[in-house]
């Protein structure tokens, strides 16, 4: 059988890693490596990890001298993957059995679809929040025909370019690929400590690779704190994210991304007012990004943009 790559890139995760790692363990896929890489962790991480390891050889740990950050950590797996596909898994999270399975199932039926390889897939998650309650983050991609060009591109910036049916999280701990498609790509910018996924997938949209999702849930995300989720972070890296492709947008479309993203920011810290005059200011920018909200009725117009603009935000 096909060897697989299974990646986990751990910081602080002691009381997360050992759920995680025996999820990976527990994958059907029978042919499997897990390559883990640990962040600098100043927990017993890197204890526990090794204690798992002794007696299990399929288990390789890569310990950093200095914390490189998620994207770097990333990279280091795809260089040392020795299998055909890697399938990257969160510290902190669970995928169920038959994950991989069913990724690389629905990874080949996309390469018959479109006659190239030059593809990755994205599961649905359940996600579990931090009082136990489980809410839903639906794949990108999971229509008839995976996405791909300008459209796919676009949709990292505005979230509102696909329709229902594909639009949906790039979240990277739901990503399965081959090991050479993500070294074709030149694997995640390091200088991205949030955005690395979306990053990833503008670069593959503007060099003829698509994207395919599977809309069942197949694996569980536990919603924790992290500092890479702290403050201006994320408003940071999108704003990164913006400049990176800045040659790509038109001049409107830069400055309309720079304004979602500033009102993103500030609707999630709850700062309504400064979120309402960007978000102004975008619909001034590119009015076809609320021309759907208008179609539906008053009552269900703040709803609707809500969740169009400020959807999964991990």
């Amino acid at each position: 059988m096909t060897l697989l790559t299974i990646g986990i890139a751990c910081f602080n995760a002691e009381d997360t890693i050992e759920r995680s790692i025996t999820a990976a363990l527990n994958q059907t896929w029978e042919d499997k490596e897990i390559i883990i890489v640990d962040d600098r962790s100043q927990d017993n991480s890197v204890n526990i990890i090794k204690e798992i390891a002794k007696n299990d050889p399929r288990i390789r740990l890569f310990q950093r001298e200095i914390n490189s950050g998620f994207a770097s950590n990333l990279n280091l797996m795809i260089k040392e993957a020795a299998g055909k596909y890697i399938l990257i898994q969160d510290d902190d999270d669970e995928s169920l059995p038959d994950r991989a399975k069913k990724q690389v199932e629905a990874l080949k039926n996309a390469e018959n679809m479109l006659g190239h390889d030059y593809i990755i897939c994205n599961a649905s998650r359940n996600v579990i929040g931090k009082n136990g309650e489980i809410g839903f983050s639906k794949a990108i991609g999971t229509g008839h025909i995976p996405v791909s060009g300008e459209s796919l591109a676009l949709h990292m910036f505005f979230r509102d370019i696909l329709d229902a049916e594909n639009d949906g999280a790039v979240a990277t701990g739901s990503l399965l690929a081959k090991v050479e498609t993500l070294k074709r790509l030149g694997g995640y910018d390091p200088q991205f400590r949030r955005e690395e996924d979306s990053d990833l997938v503008v670069r593959l949209a503007l060099s003829g690779g698509a994207c395919i999702g599977i809309a069942e849930p197949l694996l569980r995300q536990h919603r924790t704190v992290s500092p890479d989720k702290a403050g201006k972070i994320p408003l940071n890296n999108m704003l990164l994210l913006v400049k990176k492709h800045k040659s790509y947008l038109s001049r409107r479309l830069y400055y309309a991304a720079t304004m979602k993203a500033y009102s993103r920011h500030y609707y999630t810290i709850r700062d309504k007012l400064r979120a309402r005059i960007y978000l102004f200011a975008l619909i001034l920018l590119r009015p076809s990004s609320v021309n759907k909200a208008f179609r539906s009725t008053v009552r269900r117009r703040a709803r609707y943009i809500s969740n169009l603009f400020y959807g999964d935000t991990k």
